[in-house]
């Protein structure tokens, strides 16, 4: 058996559990979100690790965290034992999916590098713009489930001691929801002025009908979606669009997906 422990600083990995939990249906014991307070100790932050790595008892372990190089990857890494402890960073929401469904189904390596292929294949682009057109992004749209995409907009200030020029739209949806009420809200905040060109950066397109809604969006307002948005994505968007040059876009992308690594991988 593994244990899974989700780690992050604020309440991101609690939200990203229970939205990978209403997609699939499926909930599981060995898999935890533990949530860093930035109000506690180092000490405290270490002691409550030891505690859920003892608790799996002779389980093998794999942590999630929302970025390489960041505190959380920090504080799991003395603690890696290869074959048994491991790290996956770059955390987005089709990683937490993939656990759920393929959970007790793959062998310990080959679990790993599933939840890497799985997040990395997962952030994909629709666009309608050429490369020049790039620079004139004007703002950014969170887009996501439930309380998904204001958590990741939480992590960042917490994670980043400096006022933004620009605070992104927050956009909630529910994939319960009627697909035209998404696109209301959509043009709601897009439609006002014509002359803004969106980036939509969305946690995860569930369905076809989703899809084809912001592949017309995208057509009708010269704007571009990114979907499988993981934290170094938001971080990265959100710092530069106002400094941004032609390759920002695929700078967003890049950050993404070299940030999804297994850590043992690198020692």
């Amino acid at each position: 058996m593994i244990n899974y422990f989700l780690l992050s600083k604020g309440s991101l990995s609690s939200e990203l559990l229970s939205v990978a939990i209403s997609l699939t249906q499926i909930e599981k014991e060995n898999i935890k979100a533990l949530n860093i307070n930035w109000n506690d100790s180092t000490s405290e932050i270490r002691k409550n690790i030891e505690n859920n790595i003892q608790s799996a008892k002779d389980n093998k372990i794999i942590f999630l965290t929302e970025s390489f190089g960041d505190t959380s990857t920090n504080y799991i890494i003395p603690y890696i034992e290869k074959g048994k402890i491991d790290v996956v960073t770059g955390t987005n929401l089709e990683m937490i999916i993939t656990i759920l469904k393929e959970d007790g189904k793959l062998k310990f390596e080959k679990i790993l590098y599933r939840i890497k292929e799985k997040g990395i294949k997962s952030i994909k682009v629709i666009n309608n713009t050429n490369e020049k057109e790039l620079k004139t992004y004007t703002r950014i749209i969170l887009m996501g489930i439930g309380s998904l995409p204001m958590k990741f907009y939480e992590t960042l200030n917490i994670s980043i001691d400096e006022e933004f020029s620009q605070k992104p739209h927050i956009l909630t949806i529910f994939p319960q929801k009627e697909i035209f009420e998404i696109e209301d809200k959509l043009k709601e905040l897009i439609l006002p002025d014509t002359k803004e060109r969106f980036l939509i950066l969305v946690d995860k397109i569930f369905s076809n009908n989703l899809y084809f809604m912001l592949k017309k969006i995208v057509k009708d307002t010269n704007s571009t979606v990114i979907s499988g948005i993981n934290f170094p994505m938001v971080t990265y968007a959100v710092k530069n669009i106002d400094t941004m040059d032609k390759n920002f876009l695929e700078k967003i992308l890049t950050r993404g997906k070299r940030n999804i690594k297994v850590i043992s991988e690198l020692l």
